[in-house]
């Protein structure tokens, strides 16, 4: 992993109040895998800006079934960084491609129903314009967590594409 090659053992997790739990359950899972570099784990939640009760309630449902499927079912089943990567990269719901490519082409608005969750996090507005991910909240920089998934996965992508070419600098 990026942090194996940096040779940062002590990570700071930060994010919203209402996704720390799982999170959390995401992070000890993943950096505690075969192999375990001893790694030592902080959180730190921030507020939820930007939510109204209704989307917050939608969220904090979803985080919790899916902290629950980590904690009784992912974590068990997926114990290696390898499993997890064939995980994440082949049975997800999410990262996989046939996930993706249901996305791209509209068949996933059929297949789910709660539509508070959706717009919560933009994908029901299908809007893909910059400005309407990022805003200003009450002094507060908020960026929606769709463009910082998307920043992940380009970041995320590039540093795979070094690792499997060999470039060693980014220029």
């Amino acid at each position: 992993s990026f942090s194996d090659i940096t040779g940062w053992r002590n990570l700071l997790i930060v994010t919203n109040d209402f996704h720390i739990a799982r999170s959390k359950e995401i992070f000890e899972w993943v950096f505690h895998a075969e192999p375990d570099n001893q790694y030592s784990l902080y959180y730190l939640s921030c507020a939820n800006v930007g939510l109204d009760d209704e989307a917050l309630r939608s969220r904090r449902h979803h985080e919790k079934r899916g902290e629950q499927n980590i904690r009784t079912n992912l974590s068990s089943q997926y114990t290696t960084l390898r499993g997890i990567f064939e995980f994440l990269s082949e049975k997800h719901d999410f990262y996989s491609a046939p996930k993706l490519v249901r996305r791209a082409t509209g068949e996933e608005d059929a297949q789910s129903s709660d539509n508070t969750l959706k717009l919560s996090y933009g994908s029901a507005a299908r809007t893909n314009r910059v400005g309407d991910m990022i805003s200003i909240h009450n002094g507060s920089l908020v960026v929606s967590l769709r463009l910082l998934g998307a920043i992940a996965m380009t970041v995320g992508g590039l540093f795979v594409f070094r690792q499997r070419t060999g470039h060693s600098k980014m220029t």
